[in-house]
């Protein structure tokens, strides 16, 4: 399964995990190493640029492109619900609870920027991310997350001058 982060440059190919553990994430606490990632570039994308200002976009920014084995895809745990919880702690203490549980090395969370899914593959298929438990044994096993590129973004500039104008 190929999925997307996007990040500054400087952190391009990165997926320790480190990040995640300095601060805590819509899926996780403070002292975690997890990879979050999407199923898509428009989401991934969305998903950088619901957090910043326009004017506090990195100029870098960087594609990540990960894949990691089909099968991971379809056996991961996936959020039970059709929507994210509203309270982020509630999202926090799932994933969180995910992690140290250790049953899987991935974890299908619905996108927050949508009020809700229907937990269906075909509609909203779009709409996943993941968070990937980077130091599990079994991603190990298969060969671990590869990361299969780093292109620079390049978008076009309507999405520059008119979504991140507000």
């Amino acid at each position: 399964m190929r999925l997307y982060r996007l990040t500054g440059a400087r952190y391009a190919g990165d997926v320790s995990g480190n990040g995640a553990k300095l601060q805590a994430g819509r899926w996780h606490n403070r002292g975690h190493a997890v990879v979050y990632a999407s199923v898509s570039k428009a989401l991934a994308l969305l998903e950088v640029t619901v957090h910043i200002r326009r004017e506090d976009l990195p100029s870098d920014l960087t594609w990540t492109v990960l894949e990691v084995p089909d099968a991971m895809w379809l056996d991961a745990q996936r959020y039970p619900s059709g929507a994210v919880p509203e309270e982020v702690s509630a999202s926090r203490a799932f994933g969180t609870a995910w992690m140290e549980a250790g049953i899987q090395p991935v974890l299908r969370v619905p996108s927050a920027l949508f009020s809700e899914t229907t937990g269906s593959e075909a509609s909203d298929a779009c709409a996943w991310n993941a968070l990937i438990h980077v130091g599990h044994p079994k991603l190990q096993e298969a060969g671990g997350l590869r990361v299969v590129g780093t292109p620079a973004l390049k978008i076009d500039e309507r999405y520059y001058s008119k979504m991140l104008s507000f």
